[in-house]
Parts: C-alpha cells; sequence; structure tokens
C-alpha cells in the first residue's frame, strides 16, 4: 500500500466526520435567517409588535386551525396555510364563538396571534411560545413565575416556556430583553402549512 494514499486518507477521514455537522449547523442557521431573529426590540402599538424591525406580532388578531376548511374566506378572514386568521376579532370569532358556551374560557384558551416577517412577505404563528437563552445558569421555575409563564424544558442554556397568556406578548418580550440574566429571547413559531404542528 502506498504510504501517501494511506496518509491521504487519514487526513481526509476527519473533515468526512466533521463536513455532516457543519452542514446541520448551517441548515440551523439558515432557518434562524429565515425566521428572523425574534429578539424583542420595539413596541407599535397601532400596527402590532415590532421585533428586530422585521416580524410583527399583532396582539388583536384571531387565529384558529381549519384544517377542514369549515371557515369560508370573505373580506376580513384569511386563510394562511392550515389556519384562518382576522386581523381583529370579527367574523370569524363571532362564527367560532357562536356556539361556545362558556365564552370567557373560550377566549382564554384561544392562544394563536399572527406574526407577518416584512423581509419575506409571510406569516408565521405564535401560540406564546418563547425561547429565552440566558448568560448563565438559571432557576426556570422561579424565572417563569416572575414572567407569568409556563417551564416547559430547556437545551443547555436555552429555556422553552409559554406565556399564560397572549394578549400583552409584546410587553412580556420587552421585560424578559431587558432582564440581566438573558442573553436572548425569541418567539418559538408555528408553520401554518405543517399539519403536525
Amino acid at each position: 500500500m502506498d504510504i501517501k494514499y494511506l496518509f491521504k486518507n487519514i487526513l481526509l477521514l476527519p473533515l468526512a466526520i466533521l463536513l455532516p455537522f457543519s452542514l446541520i449547523a448551517q441548515e440551523v442557521e439558515l432557518k434562524k435567517v429565515f425566521m428572523g431573529e425574534l429578539i424583542a426590540a420595539n413596541v407599535n402599538t397601532n400596527q402590532g409588535f415590532k421585533i428586530n424591525n422585521s416580524p410583527t406580532i399583532y396582539p388583536n388578531s384571531f387565529v384558529i386551525k381549519d384544517t377542514e376548511n369549515n371557515f369560508l374566506n370573505s373580506k376580513d378572514i384569511e386563510t394562511l396555510g392550515f389556519y384562518k386568521y382576522e386581523l381583529s376579532k370579527g367574523n370569524l370569532f363571532k362564527e367560532v364563538s357562536k356556539n361556545i358556551i362558556d365564552k370567557d374560557n373560550f377566549e382564554k384558551s384561544n392562544r394563536l396571534k399572527l406574526v407577518f416577517f416584512e423581509s419575506s412577505n409571510s406569516y408565521m404563528i405564535s401560540n406564546g411560545g418563547l425561547v429565552v437563552t440566558f448568560n448563565s445558569i438559571v432557576n426556570e421555575l422561579s424565572f417563569s413565575k416572575e414572567f407569568d409563564l409556563i417551564f416547559q424544558f430547556n437545551i443547555g442554556n436555552s429555556s422553552f416556556f409559554i406565556a399564560n397568556s397572549t394578549n400583552k406578548l409584546e410587553l412580556l418580550l420587552e421585560n424578559i430583553k431587558v432582564d440581566p440574566r438573558v442573553k436572548e429571547v425569541k418567539l418559538d413559531l408555528i408553520d401554518p402549512f405543517i399539519t403536525t404542528q
């Protein structure tokens, strides 16, 4: 066996092992760019909540999953993948809630909000899920009590939470962003074109 051939193959082995990890990291980075860095930045109460000057949260929006297409599009009702939405509660909300007995509980349990990305001219949906990356180790249960969150799980320095209410999601993001323990806060978004979510 030729020594050059053996030496060349030994040098290529680490490259072959590390290349898939590099591709995975690039894919994650591309998804991160596509999703927009959802770091709370400034509040624009007229149109919604702006994050990093690109995505906008519509706090008054009404969104439901409608996989069976039970609700028809109209002037105010739009389709987004497997969801229907309106920018403020109107005909869709009335139609959905007319057969609901406990209307207060229905309004509290309907957590979905519309998020618009101007850079890609696309919409995503938030259910109040947040991904918080901390500067150091934090007691997630104490943190969740402070901000009225429900702790889900963590991976490394990032923890996943659900906001108890999505009505003031913009204010919640702003408050979490300025906490000295927090390095970054992002919305955990739902892709409206995937049925399993």
